[in-house]
């Protein structure tokens, strides 16, 4: 229903625009009806997927989160480690400290856009973080990194030989926060 009547707006918009000679942004009045009906379907709960017919509101795998809340883990199994989760108009949460020396050198990559992901590190553990943040946030350990552009952040006590946990954050419209 509402493409035909984002169709018929248009068509008013142009008729109107060339018959009664008003200059009208259409640009700007049309997208801001596709920024409403966004914030509508959300608000409403019913912003969801439609696959060959089957409605998916909510996706959560081992390491991604759409539309949803999802504790990950970063071990699948005894023998395989995810190094990589996303979170997307969704909220999770991922514990890292369960891990071993070896687990932690390959480092992580965490990315949220329109959601909230909180990580919990062992605070034994110097931490680097790469940071990218477009109006997004990262925080790390309490500290605020920026809300715009890239960083890295290192915390007291890293030296590059020894044990840390390294974490690629991107924020996009969200908020990722390092325990």
């Amino acid at each position: 229903m509402f493409w035909g009547l984002f169709f018929v707006t248009v068509g008013i918009l142009l008729v109107v625009q060339t018959v009664l000679k008003i200059d009208l942004p259409i640009a700007r009045i049309l997208f801001g009806l596709v920024v409403i009906y966004i914030g509508v379907k959300m608000v409403l709960g019913s912003f969801g997927i439609n696959l060959n017919g089957f409605r998916v509101d909510q996706i959560a795998t081992s390491n991604e989160a759409v539309f949803t809340e999802v504790e990950f883990s970063a071990k699948k199994d005894a023998t395989t480690l995810n190094k990589e989760f996303s979170t997307v108009f969704g909220n999770s949460k991922l514990d890292l400290t369960g891990l071993t020396a070896d687990d932690y050198k390959h480092g992580f990559e965490v990315s949220t856009v329109f959601g909230k992901t909180e990580i919990k590190t062992p605070a034994d553990l110097p931490l680097v973080v790469e940071t990218n943040a477009v109006l997004g946030s990262v925080k790390v350990r309490g500290e605020k990194t920026g809300s715009m552009g890239n960083g890295v952040f290192k915390t007291p006590g890293f030296e590059a030989d020894k044990p840390h946990v390294r974490i690629e954050a991107n924020s996009v419209f969200g908020e990722i926060e390092i325990n």
